[in-house]
């Protein structure tokens, strides 16, 4: 029985000496990546101020050309949340006052939202294609 103790002992200090950065770094959820037959995954962090996650916030994927609610979830103690399976699409990552688009067209995405800063454009996340040629915008643009 002495034996079990030191182990979830060592196993603690294991956990502690990584630190919080180690175990937060990656938002990308433990789940099959998506595909053409499964559908994409749409994933982040949710931040209530900078470098704070948000427990336990409501975030909303909705489809943006039908204006119609996809799914709900709730975020994880980290701020983490995971949309999974959704077929290409230009769909709204909303929380709070927040709201990002976001075009999947052939992988997962991560999409991270700051509650802190409602009033940042709520455009097209950079990087993903917003119009019909494909052009991706650049944030740093005037």
């Amino acid at each position: 029985m002495a034996r079990h103790g030191v182990f979830l002992g060592f196993l603690f200090l294991g956990l502690a000496a990584l630190g919080s950065t180690a175990l937060t770094a990656c938002a990308r959820p433990a789940m099959m990546p998506g595909s053409v037959d499964r559908g994409y995954i749409i994933y982040g962090h949710i931040w209530s101020e900078p470098n704070k996650a948000a427990e336990e916030v409501t975030v909303y994927l909705v489809d943006d050309a039908y204006d119609q609610p996809v799914a709900t979830v709730t975020t994880d103690f980290f701020g983490k949340y995971a949309f999974a399976y959704h077929p290409p699409g230009r769909y709204r990552v909303e929380s709070g006052d927040v709201t990002r688009i976001v075009e999947v067209v052939d992988s997962d995405i991560e999409v991270d939202l700051d509650l802190s800063q409602p009033d940042a454009p709520p455009g097209v996340m950079p990087g993903v294609p917003d119009n019909p040629e494909g052009a991706a915008p650049n944030a740093a643009d005037p």
